[in-house]
């Protein structure tokens, strides 16, 4: 999937198919294909957990996504809360419409309910918005703009409980239950 729609960068970053297919063996909660009418891939879309000192580093557009590998990836594996990062979302270029982006959007949101489920939250995301329709997905998606990017695009970051109040979330109201009685459970432990 990456080698046929991402420009390649070093051989063990996750721009690198080697090391997205390490990535994608070792984390099948966090990526998702969509496939076309003839059963071809036409879309994917794949997001990181990081640990606190390389996200720190992504929201300062001190980290390039070259600089992500699988050795320095948080693994979703014990329930708790993580930060994320969406690294990937593409949809080949004949099969770009809304429908399309929003099975894209919709499996997203499915996954993070599942994890949730799960006891897997997370809390802080960050994307870099390389187009204009990236930057247009990541308001609708309820994240700020907070700076530009390594890579030379915008970055958009924000925490999921302002990510909720977004129309895109209604869609998955049992998501938004589950958060809200996850914080609220920890509230009454403090």
């Amino acid at each position: 999937i990456v080698y046929s729609t991402l420009d390649m960068g070093s051989d063990s970053s996750i721009l690198n198919t080697e090391a997205s297919v390490q990535i994608m063996e070792r984390s099948v909660d966090t990526w998702r294909i969509l496939l076309g009418p003839d059963g071809r891939i036409i879309g994917h879309w794949l997001f990181i957990s990081l640990y606190d000192e390389e996200f720190e580093k992504l929201m300062r557009g001190e980290l390039k996504e070259e600089d992500i590998n699988y050795r320095n990836i948080n693994y979703l594996d014990l329930p708790g809360y993580y930060k994320g990062y969406f690294a990937q979302i593409d949809i080949v270029k004949e099969y770009r419409n809304a429908r399309s982006l929003q099975l894209l959007i919709i499996s997203f949101l499915q996954q993070l309910e599942a994890l949730a489920m799960e006891g897997i939250f997370i809390t802080d995301w960050c994307v870099e918005a390389l187009s204009p329709e990236g930057a247009s997905l990541s308001r609708s998606m309820g994240l700020s703009r907070i700076g530009v990017g390594r890579e030379g695009g915008y970055l958009y970051a924000g925490k999921a409980d302002l990510m909720f109040k977004t129309s895109i979330f209604k869609r998955v109201p049992n998501l938004i239950k589950l958060y809200k009685e996850e914080w609220e459970h920890n509230r009454g432990r403090e």
